[in-house]
C-alpha cells in the first residue's frame, strides 16, 4: 500500500530535479524584479493583482476551476467502486486512460485549437465542456458512460491553458512569476478545502439519511463550480462586448439597460414572471395534466432516467462542438 506514495515522491524529486539542472531560465535579467517580503507569500500576491483588475477577476476563474476539480482525485474510487462496483483494477484503466487523453489534448491538441479559435473561445468552449462532462459523470447509471465521457471530457483540458494564456497577456514581463506563483498558491488552497466538500457530499447522497440517493451529487456541485467560473470568466473577460449573454446588447425597445430606472422596471418585471410562472406550476401540478406527469415519474421502472440524462448532456456538448466555428490562422506575409 505504501509503494505508490514512495513511487509518486520519486517522479516528484525527478522532476524537482530537472527543473533545477535542465530547464533553462526563462526571465532576462532586465525583467526581474528586486526582492520583497510583500510579495514573497500567495496572500501579497494576490493583493498586488489588484492592479490589474481584469487579471483578479481571471484568477478567481482559475480556483473555481480547480476547486471543481477536486472531485476527481478525492472520489472517482468511492464512486466508482460504489456505483459500478469496480474493482482496483478497473478503476486504475479508467485512470489510465484520464491520463491518456489528457496527454493527446493538453500535448498535441490544444497547441492546434487554441490559435485557431483564439483564447476566449477556447476557454468558453473548455469550461462549457466540462460543466456539460461533470454532469455527465454524476448521471452516468453504468461503466460504459464513465468512459465516453472520459473520453469526451479530455477536451476540456484547453481551458486552463487559454485562461492562464489571457492572464499571462494582461501582465508585464517582470510579473509573470508572481502571477504563476499566485496561481499556484490558489491551486493548494483549492486542494486543501476541495477533497472535505467533495467527500462529505458524497457520503451524505448515498447515506441512510439523505433525503434523496443521489451518489453524483458532488460531480453536480462541481458542475455548477464550473458554471460559476464560466460566469467569472464572461463578467471578468471583456472581449465578449458584455456578459448580459448578448454581444453589444445595450439597449431594450429603444431604452438603456444601464440607467436605474430601465433597472427597475428589468426587475419588477421579472419578478412578476417569476411569480406568474409559480402560479402557473402550481396550477398544473393540482391539475389531471399535472397528475398524469406524476404518474410517469413514479414510473421509474419503465425508463432509466439516468440514461436519458446522460444522453441530453452529451447531445449538448455535441452541438456544442458542431456550432464552434474555428477563426482562419492569420500567417504573416
Amino acid at each position: 500500500l505504501r509503494m505508490p506514495f514512495f513511487a509518486a515522491a520519486g517522479l516528484t524529486l525527478l522532476n524537482w530535479l530537472y527543473g533545477l539542472l535542465v530547464l533553462p531560465e526563462s526571465l532576462k535579467p532586465e525583467n526581474r524584479r528586486a526582492f520583497a517580503w510583500s510579495r514573497a507569500n500567495p496572500v501579497g500576491a494576490l493583493l498586488a493583482l489588484q492592479r490589474h483588475p481584469i487579471v483578479f477577476g481571471l484568477t478567481g476563474t482559475c480556483f473555481l476551476m480547480n476547486l471543481a476539480h477536486q472531485v476527481f482525485p478525492s472520489t472517482w474510487v468511492l464512486y466508482t467502486s460504489y456505483r459500478y462496483n469496480w474493482t482496483p483494477g478497473q478503476t486504475g484503466l479508467s485512470l489510465a486512460l484520464v491520463g491518456l487523453t489528457a496527454a493527446i489534448v493538453q500535448g498535441g491538441l490544444t497547441r492546434a485549437i487554441i490559435p485557431r479559435l483564439g483564447e476566449r473561445r477556447a476557454a468558453t468552449l473548455g469550461l462549457t465542456v466540462s460543466t456539460l462532462a461533470l454532469v455527465a459523470y454524476g448521471c452516468a447509471t453504468q461503466g460504459w458512460m464513465a468512459y465516453t465521457t472520459i473520453a469526451v471530457a479530455a477536451l476540456s483540458g484547453i481551458s486552463g491553458p487559454a485562461v492562464q494564456g489571457l492572464i499571462s497577456r494582461s501582465v508585464g514581463a517582470d510579473e509573470q512569476g508572481a502571477v504563476q506563483g499566485a496561481l499556484n498558491s490558489l491551486a493548494s488552497v483549492a486542494g486543501v478545502i476541495g477533497p472535505p466538500i467533495a467527500t462529505g457530499l458524497f457520503g451524505f447522497f448515498i447515506s441512510a439519511g439523505a433525503p434523496v440517493k443521489l451518489p453524483g451529487a458532488a460531480f453536480f456541485f462541481s458542475a455548477v463550480l464550473t458554471f460559476a467560473a464560466m460566469l467569472l470568466f464572461f463578467r471578468n473577460e471583456t472581449g465578449f462586448g458584455g456578459n448580459n449573454g448578448f454581444t453589444d446588447f445595450k439597449r431594450i425597445l429603444g431604452f438603456p439597460i444601464t440607467t436605474p430606472q430601465t433597472r427597475m422596471v428589468l426587475f419588477t418585471l421579472t419578478g412578476a414572471v417569476l411569480i406568474a410562472t409559480l402560479l402557473l406550476g402550481r396550477y398544473l401540478v393540482t391539475s389531471k395534466f399535472g397528475r398524469v406527469l406524476a404518474a410517469i415519474r413514479d414510473a421509474t421502472g419503465s425508463y432509466d432516467a439516468g440514461i436519458v440524462l446522460f444522453a441530453a448532456a452529451w447531445l449538448s456538448c455535441g452541438l456544442l462542438l458542431f456550432a464552434a466555428k474555428p477563426r482562419p490562422i492569420a500567417h504573416p506575409s
